[in-house]
């Protein structure tokens, strides 16, 4: 009865710990355009998500079928973001 549910669950529960993914990529200098060295870590993840916030969704079929990557903040151009309550 190792994997028993009747048994407490301090004596089921399993320890994991977390492991640092990997962040390193090419340096990407928005002003220029150019890439250049390589960063890691906190500056990566920064990169990251700026590029995302940057790129608009669904314009660019190299990121895949899914769209999963980019944003829509283009839809919000003349919208009044003001609510309605």
């Amino acid at each position: 009865m190792a994997l028993s549910p009747l048994r407490p669950l301090e004596e089921r529960a399993v320890e994991v710990a977390p492991t640092p993914q990997p962040s390193r990529t090419y340096a990407l200098d928005f002003e220029t355009g150019e890439v250049g060295g390589i960063i890691d870590g906190e500056a990566a993840i920064r990169q990251a998500i700026r590029k995302a916030i940057m790129t608009a969704r669904f314009r660019y079929p190299i990121y895949g079928a899914e769209h999963l990557y980019g944003a829509e903040l283009e839809d919000l151009i003349g919208q009044d973001l003001r609510s309605n309550s």
